[in-house]
């Protein structure tokens, strides 16, 4: 963060220089705000009737496809938007954009809600009808004896190998995550008192900002980015084939899966852009979060837009 006049001509005040942003945010972790405390009931209580609603729509069964629609819609767009927002920092700093730092962690931390939709897709793996019934199927081998193109394919391969795909997926997040916020766990560690320095001291491990430690943290991001981009479009794919596409008989669509990654990095820069304008309209951090990130981020939603001359 630079020192000096901000944008607009005013100045930044102390939390310009890098020590001064380094307090703001230790001091923010000291004390809850009572509209946090509000958000995070008003969110419990609507979590605990998601939970109510849900038992309920287990009691009936999974038998009914159609009654899951919902459930499955709400996974879908998790998936295509909170799993998708990490690309927000993961494309910048592959392209070594430094406006990217101030608004990194903020699409990072999105990777958590991964869990949660990990949570969501369990039932899902019970509704998905297997391959006994030979219906068409993304998963299939060399016709084996009994004359059906299926037969030597596992019943349950689209259960499998997406529940497995997802789960990297998720793993893939919390790891970057984990790395990327290690100097800030550090900081918890060193100016912290009480469970927040325990907790800092167990998963900074043993960080303390040398060159070998910032050098170890550039090249793993880097490559935890790559995986995460590739799984996260082999997991749109896994979804949309097997989730919808074969279970619509006559839908062939070569297109389908890749128009749904490519609206999820779409969907993913739309949401860390609705997240900066929280933070910076009402969580305080217009002095963090400026006019230069989001032009930085109209860009790369312009440039992710151009991807549809291609499906037209």
């Amino acid at each position: 963060m630079r020192n000096g006049p901000g944008p607009n001509g005013s100045a930044r005040g102390a939390t310009a220089t890098y020590a001064g942003v380094g307090r703001d945010m230790l001091a923010r972790h000291e004390k809850t705000a009572p509209a946090f405390k509000a958000a995070v009931a008003i969110c419990g209580v609507l979590l605990i009737l998601g939970i109510v609603g849900f038992i309920l729509r287990l009691t009936d069964g999974v038998g009914n496809m159609a009654l899951w629609g919902y459930h499955a819609a709400l996974f879908a767009f998790i998936l295509t938007t909170c799993q998708a927002a990490p690309m927000a920092a993961i494309a910048p700093r592959m392209a070594k954009a430094e406006w990217r730092r101030p608004i990194s962690r903020t699409a990072e931390m999105f990777t958590a809600v991964g869990l949660f939709n990990l949570l969501l897709f369990i039932p899902l793996l019970w509704v998905l009808p297997s391959l006994e019934n030979k219906r068409r199927s993304l998963w299939f081998f060399e016709a084996g004896g009994a004359g059906s193109e299926y037969a030597n394919v596992p019943t349950y391969s689209p259960h499998i190998w997406t529940g497995l795909a997802l789960l990297a997926l998720v793993v893939i997040g919390l790891m970057m995550l984990w790395v990327s916020a290690l100097p800030d766990l550090a900081a918890l560690r060193d100016h912290s008192s009480g469970w927040r320095q325990r907790w800092g001291s167990r998963l900074a491990r043993g960080w303390y900002g040398t060159s070998k430690q910032w050098h170890m943290q550039k090249h793993r991001l880097g490559i935890l980015g790559a995986f995460y981009f590739l799984m996260l479009v082999f997991v749109h794919f896994l979804v949309t084939v097997d989730f919808a596409m074969t279970l619509v008989p006559g839908w062939i669509d070569a297109l389908y899966p890749a128009t749904h990654a490519a609206n999820a990095l779409q969907a993913g820069a739309a949401t860390v852009i609705v997240t900066m304008y929280v933070l910076h309209r009402w969580c305080g951090y217009k002095d963090v979060i400026t006019l230069e990130h989001f032009w930085g981020l109209g860009k790369l939603m312009f440039a992710l837009s151009l991807l549809w001359f291609w499906f037209w």
